[in-house]
């Protein structure tokens, strides 16, 4: 009897955990302008950067000590390749790769955040860590 009692704890435990992942989804350039706009004191620059052909777009918001970044890649694997080569091995960020999205948070110094999702990528930084709380919120209200 204990054994299945002890069968049984465990497998809700297993189920209970897997109800724990985060199930991202990804979000719009509209999303995340009307978002920032909507937050007192942020100014937006959209453009189409020429450089880099695998970007199709770009926006940036900034703020008081606070900017944010938000890039559409041509496809999920230019998107992760970016954020791979940018931050995987690099000291000072925690790289985390979920399988259905990637998650970048630095380790020292400044407050850094990046979320990559299917063909989107979201970073938010600021030289402040005091402005880690920031931060969070408004990836709170994108959905994050």
């Amino acid at each position: 009897m204990k054994k299945i009692l002890k069968g049984l704890f465990a497998f809700l435990f297993l189920v209970l955990l897997s109800g724990c992942a985060k199930d991202y989804k990804e979000i719009t350039s509209t999303k995340f302008m009307d978002t920032l706009k909507a937050q007192e004191g942020y100014l937006l620059n959209t453009h189409t950067p020429i450089y880099d052909s695998y970007i199709e777009k770009s926006i940036g918001a900034s703020g008081d000590n606070v900017q944010f970044l938000f890039f559409v890649f041509d496809s999920e694997q230019s998107a992760k390749k970016y954020v791979k080569n940018n931050y995987k091995d690099f000291s000072g960020y925690k790289y985390k790769d979920y399988g259905d999205y990637i998650e970048v948070k630095n380790t020292k110094g400044k407050y850094f955040r990046l979320i990559q999702i299917n063909k989107t990528v979201i970073s938010g930084s600021s030289d402040n860590k005091s402005e880690k709380k920031e931060i969070n919120n408004i990836f709170k209200k994108l959905g994050y």
